[in-house]
């Protein structure tokens, strides 16, 4: 497990030198949220915002969302979940099935409570999940 943690903080600090140094992006990065290990799936969406470990994504225009998944994950389905703060409930986004280590980037509107839902994974495996917030060079 210490090894997990050991790669996902090293991927992380390349994320960020990535991010920091392309064109593409002005130069506010932000860590917003750590998740993990997770062993088993969710069990469908929270019923609430307050009931899940949402991450705020005010003032953040995009996330990258890296998954560092142990090599007997055979296929996680992953979910972003946009929290509505009028109805306090989780507006889903499009699943992705993942299978490795996977970098996603995802608009995320300035939600202030953004969750990534894991479902599906077979075995007994380990996914962990690191959001970064970013915000585009605006020109």
């Amino acid at each position: 497990m210490y090894r997990v943690f050991k790669a996902v903080k090293a991927v992380l600090v390349l994320l960020v030198i990535v991010v920091m140094s392309s064109p593409v992006y002005a130069r506010s990065v932000s860590s917003r949220g750590v998740r993990g290990p997770i062993f088993r799936a969710d069990g469908g969406v929270p019923s609430t915002t307050q009931s899940a470990d949402s991450v705020n994504m005010k003032g953040w225009s995009k996330a990258l969302i890296y998954f560092s998944c142990d090599s007997s994950a055979q296929g996680w389905e992953v979910t972003p979940l946009f929290g509505d703060t009028v109805s306090d409930k989780y507006i889903p986004g499009e699943t992705t099935t993942i299978s490795g280590d996977t970098v996603l980037e995802i608009d995320v509107y300035e939600t202030e409570d953004f969750y990534v839902q894991a479902e599906g994974a077979t075995g007994t495996p380990a996914m962990s999940i690191i959001i970064l917030g970013v915000n585009q060079k605006v020109d």
